[in-house]
């Protein structure tokens, strides 16, 4: 096994491994925000009573743009990695056949 092909294997495991970070990090950030929407608006219900239609609402809708956000990062980071991974494999073809024609002169 050549040392660019176990190069080009842990390079394709690295964008794997960065793709899953990012999906996972999308999803923490989104679950803090909400959680952070639901906290402060329980707050302001107990604060106010007479808000509470209008600040579910709010919170609602809050809540469904933070999880579009969340959803489409995680769909970011899902392409990244499909498109990282089909670039690796194309670099990997392209290394293989440029080494083999330099080993052997008859194919030149």
């Amino acid at each position: 096994m050549s040392l660019l092909s176990i190069l080009l294997e842990v390079g394709g495991s690295y964008g794997q491994m960065g793709a899953g970070i990012g999906a996972g990090l999308a999803v923490i950030g989104a679950g803090m925000g909400i959680g952070r929407i639901g906290g402060s608006a329980v707050e302001s219900m107990a604060r106010q009573p007479e808000i509470a239609g209008k600040l579910q609402g709010a919170m609602l809708v809050a809540s469904a743009l933070i999880e579009g956000a969340a959803l489409f990062a995680i769909v970011v980071c899902l392409r990244i990695k499909e498109s990282f991974w089909n670039a690796l494999s194309d670099c990997k073809d392209c290394f293989s056949r440029t080494f083999f024609s330099f080993q052997n002169p008859k194919n030149i």
